[in-house]
């Protein structure tokens, strides 16, 4: 049968073409949707995965330049407890390996704190004076049953100069790390402390660790370790300049845009804060989601939780490869519906033109068929007309011939 109605319209007009080209627009964005949901997940796995590891690195930076430190002091006790004293001088030579090495950058001073009985503090301050400096003394004053002076401090600079005298048992968080050192035989961290040599321009949270100095004794036991102890080695770090050395600019910079907050011990709080990388960040937004890793540096009985966070990328499309898919897919998905409209509209017109054509074709035939008709009916006519014609000549020429022999 024929696809076309007398009127030449198609059949298959009845279906909008906009409908199809919305369908073939639909599922093109639905298959951006998808892919580039997939890249974001697949980017943010690699993501959480790059800040896993970052985090797991900074750690073991951490541990190792504590450590090192550690054992370093742990040098400088060794070296008063195998020497009759060490003086001054002997001290500055032995901190200044530390000062040629980078990987000391970041330490305020290395030193050494004496102990100083109640009755034996004004020989002390004169011995001192008697070395080259009038203005020595222990402080804060009072009388206490014992002294602890620090008396080395490397480099001796203005800012350092600051704590010469400082004794540091009359701080309790500084008392509380040097008893543990002292009764342990280990190297300790204090807890958050301000360093004396502070001064109110760029002023940062510090920590000391302590190495026990005992005398030549036995140290078997903590009481006899309380007997033979006769000082400590320190080092004063500012945690700030500390970090930024450990860290360098490998780490928490604006392409890893990760912030590091240290915590002392188990607070996770304003007052126990020790270092935060973008302290001097003022903008903040706390409606901005993130993600946070927590992780604990252990260190001879000392903690510190190391904070990890990074802003979460909330928005769908946040990298430029998901964006580059989206816009490009939602382009060729439009492109696509575009050209089915165009393809399909044209071919519907074409259907309606072919329709129309093949209208006027039957019509012209059937009305070929009628004059085919007519021409024949009109041939049977004129033959039947000349059989008459020939009839009535015959009729003429014997009439003729008749009327001749008359």
């Amino acid at each position: 049968m024929s696809n076309f109605t007398g009127s030449g319209k198609s059949t298959t007009t009845s279906k909008n073409p906009i409908w199809i080209s919305l369908a073939i627009l639909l599922v093109g964005l639905l298959a951006t949707f998808w892919v580039s949901n997939y890249v974001r997940q697949d980017q943010e796995s690699l993501s959480q995965k790059e800040f896993v590891l970052v985090c797991n690195e900074v750690k073991s930076k951490i541990i190792t330049r504590i450590n090192l430190q550690a054992q370093f002091l742990n040098s400088g006790s060794s070296l008063f407890e195998s020497s009759k004293s060490v003086t001054r001088n002997e001290w500055k030579q032995f901190n200044k390996f530390s000062g040629d090495n980078v990987k000391f950058i970041g330490v305020q001073g290395f030193g050494f704190s004496t102990i100083i009985k109640k009755e034996q503090l004004k020989e002390h301050i004169s011995t001192v004076r008697k070395e080259g400096f009038p203005q020595y003394k222990v402080f804060p004053e009072g009388a206490r049953e014992s002294y602890t002076s620090i008396i080395y401090l490397e480099p001796f600079d203005d800012r350092n100069a600051r704590a010469f005298g400082f004794d540091m048992f009359s701080e309790p968080t500084r008392r509380q790390a040097m008893e543990f050192a002292r009764d342990h035989n280990r190297p300790t961290l204090s807890g958050k402390v301000i360093l004396r040599l502070e001064t109110d321009k760029d002023l940062q949270a510090g920590t000391v660790m302590f190495v026990p100095v005992y005398k030549n004794a036995p140290i078997n036991t903590i009481a006899n370790r309380r007997e033979a102890i006769m000082g400590w080695v320190f080092g004063a770090f500012r945690m700030d300049d500390l970090m930024k050395s450990i860290l360098g600019s490998s780490y928490l910079n604006d392409k890893t845009n990760i912030r590091l907050q240290i915590y002392d011990n188990d607070t996770i709080a304003p007052k126990a804060l020790l270092f935060d990388s973008q302290k001097n960040n003022l903008k903040e937004d706390d409606e901005t989601k993130t993600k946070t890793r927590i992780l604990t540096v252990l260190f001879n009985g000392k903690k510190w939780i190391l904070v990890f966070s990074k802003p979460s990328e909330n928005a769908f499309f946040f990298s430029t490869k998901t964006l580059t898919i989206a816009i490009g897919g939602m382009i060729i998905s439009l492109l696509l519906a575009a050209l089915s409209y165009s393809l399909l509209i044209t071919k519907n017109r074409a259907r309606i033109i072919a329709g129309r054509l093949s209208s006027d074709l039957l019509n012209k035939n059937h009305e070929y068929e009628r004059m085919n008709e007519s021409l024949k009916k009109n041939y049977k006519k004129l033959i039947l007309s000349k059989e008459k014609l020939d009839k009535i000549n015959n009729e003429l020429q014997k009439a003729k011939i008749k009327a001749e022999e008359s």
